[in-house]
C-alpha cells in the first residue's frame, strides 16, 4: 500500500468517526443564538361571515396574543370583505383597549385553506405574549384605584391593568392622595405618569410609571423603621385622657427640628427631625388615625406663603392646630387671622357640633 493510499484510508476513517464528512458534503447545519419565533407554536383558526364576527375574531386573537392564525370568510360577502378587513384592522389598532397597548401592525392574506376562502392573519406585537396575558382586569375607578395603591405599597416602578367601566379620573392625583393619607407607608412621593390606550372610552388600558429617587430596597427599610415609631405613638396615646396632645408631645419633642423639605417626608421627619409644614401635618394626621382620632391635613397659606396644618376634634368641638406655631395651641377660626384656606371644604373650628 502506497503512502498516498495510506493516508486517504486514515483521513477517511477520522471523517467516519468524527462526523466530520458533512463538512465536505454541503449537507450541514449551523447553530445560532435563539431568536423568539414570529409564529406561534400552532396557528389558530376562526371563522367570520360580517363585519362584527371579523372584528371579535381578530380582538380575540390580539387579546390572547396570537401572532398569526386562519379565519375562515367563505359565507362572507366578498364584495364587502376587502373594505372591511382593513377598517376592522383599524379599530383593533388603535381603539382596542388590547390592540392600542400592544399592536405594532396587523396584515392580512387572502386565500384559500381546505378548499374555502380563509384570510391569513399575522400580527406584530410592541409587547409579548406574556405580557399581554398578564394584564388584570378590573371594573370601575374603585378597583383600579386599589389596584394604584396596592403598587405604591410595593414600590413598584410600572403598572399596567384594564379597566372596564372607566369614567374619566385624575389618577395621578389618587397616587398623590394616597402618598399624601398614608406617610408610614409610603415612604417617597414618586413622579407618576399615566397613558391610557385608548385614550377615550369606558374600556381602556392604563399604564402607570412610578419613578423614585430612593432605591426599592431602602424604601423598605425607611417603611420598617417609619412603622415602628408609628406603634411607639399609639401606645403612647393609649389611654391618654388627651390623644391628641400626647401624640403632639411626641412628635414634637423628640427632636431638634430643622423646617425644610425632603423627598423622603416621613422617614426624614421622624429619624433627624426635617420635615416642612406638609410632613409635619401629615405625620401627624396619620398617627392620630392610627390612634383612632379624627384628624385632617388643612393646605392653605400663612402670612401669604403657602402652609400646611390639621384640624382636631375635641369633645364635639373642632380647631385648627398648627404644629408649627410654638406649642400646643388648638384654635377657632377666629383666631386663625394670619391664615387662609378654603372654608368650605372644612368643618368651623370653635363651635360645637350638633347632636
Amino acid at each position: 500500500m502506497t503512502v498516498k493510499r495510506l493516508f486517504v484510508l486514515l483521513l477517511g476513517c477520522c471523517l467516519l468517526l468524527t462526523g466530520c464528512q458533512q463538512a465536505f458534503d454541503g449537507d450541514y447545519s449551523s447553530v445560532k443564538p435563539h431568536q423568539r419565533s414570529t409564529a406561534t407554536e400552532s396557528s389558530w383558526t376562526g371563522q367570520a361571515s360580517d363585519r362584527q364576527e371579523l372584528y371579535d375574531a381578530l380582538a380575540g386573537m390580539v387579546s390572547r396574543g396570537e401572532e398569526e392564525g386562519v379565519i375562515f370568510v367563505g359565507e362572507y360577502d366578498q364584495a364587502l370583505l376587502q373594505k372591511q378587513m382593513w377598517d376592522v384592522r383599524t379599530q383593533v389598532e388603535k381603539h382596542h383597549p388590547i390592540g392600542a397597548y400592544a399592536v405594532d401592525w396587523i396584515s392580512f392574506k387572502e386565500g384559500t385553506k381546505e378548499d374555502q376562502a380563509a384570510l391569513s392573519v399575522y400580527i406584530h406585537y410592541i409587547h409579548d405574549r406574556s405580557e399581554i396575558r398578564g394584564i388584570t382586569e378590573v371594573n370601575g375607578v374603585a378597583e383600579a384605584s386599589r389596584m394604584i395603591c396596592q403598587a405604591m405599597d410595593r414600590y413598584d416602578t410600572s403598572l399596567v391593568f384594564r379597566v372596564r367601566n372607566f369614567v374619566d379620573t385624575d389618577l395621578v392625583q389618587v397616587a398623590e392622595n394616597y402618598a399624601l393619607d398614608n406617610p408610614q407607608k409610603i415612604m417617597e412621593v414618586p413622579q407618576v405618569s399615566v397613558t391610557s390606550y385608548p385614550d377615550e372610552g369606558d374600556d381602556r388600558v392604563i399604564e402607570l410609571r412610578f419613578d423614585y429617587q430612593t432605591s426599592r430596597d431602602m424604601m423598605r427599610s425607611m417603611k420598617d423603621q417609619v412603622q415602628q415609631v408609628f406603634q411607639d405613638a399609639k401606645k403612647e396615646a393609649k389611654g391618654q385622657k388627651d390623644g391628641y396632645r400626647a401624640l403632639y408631645d411626641f412628635l414634637m419633642d423628640g427632636y431638634e427640628h430643622h423646617i425644610t423639605a425632603s423627598i423622603t417626608p416621613a422617614y426624614s421627619l421622624l429619624k433627624y427631625g426635617v420635615g416642612d409644614s406638609r410632613a409635619f401635618a401629615q405625620v401627624y394626621a396619620a398617627m392620630c388615625r392610627e390612634s383612632g382620632l379624627e384628624c385632617l391635613m388643612v393646605n392653605g397659606t400663612k402670612d401669604g406663603a403657602s402652609h400646611y396644618w390639621n384640624i382636631i376634634c375635641v369633645d364635639g368641638v373642632y380647631y385648627h392646630l398648627d404644629l408649627l406655631d410654638g406649642g400646643f395651641q388648638p384654635k377657632s377660626n377666629q383666631q386663625m387671622d394670619r391664615y387662609v384656606w378654603d372654608y368650605a371644604s372644612y368643618p368651623v373650628c370653635g363651635v360645637a357640633t350638633e347632636g
